[in-house]
């Protein structure tokens, strides 16, 4: 697709020097994903690549997945459920497609856009 989309800029009045992707939890981890696979087969380069809480790393074992794992509306369970519904082979988990921040990043990604996480997160009070 994102070949097809440069291929075909002009006649979509698209300027395929200026592309970018972005996604939100899984669509964030397939908008890494499509990035250093960009990058690793000579595509096209992505000038932006706004994450917006990406999942890009199962058995994350942080003190806040700890601390925010049950009592809210995403549990350690539900994470858990979601990332077996990726795959439950660890050898596929440790793919750079599948979670860009556990394994290391092969040198042909190196040069992938920086992304910088944001977070936006909201509560509601009573007054």
């Amino acid at each position: 697709m994102l070949t097809w989309l440069t291929d075909n800029a002009s006649d979509l009045a698209l300027d395929s020097r200026r592309l970018a992707v972005a996604g939100d939890c899984a669509g964030a981890t397939m908008a890494t994903a499509l990035t250093l696979m960009a990058k690793q087969r000579g595509g096209p380069r992505m000038r932006a690549q706004p994450l917006y809480y990406p999942t890009t790393a199962p058995h994350c074992d942080t003190a806040s997945r700890s601390h925010f794992g049950s009592g809210y509306l995403l549990t350690t369970k539900a994470l858990d459920w979601y990332w077996q519904q990726y795959t439950d082979d660890d050898r596929e988990l440790a793919e750079a497609t599948a979670a860009p921040l556990r394994p290391p990043r092969p040198p042909s990604a190196r040069a992938a856009p920086s992304s910088r996480r944001l977070s936006l997160t909201g509560s509601e009070s009573g007054s």
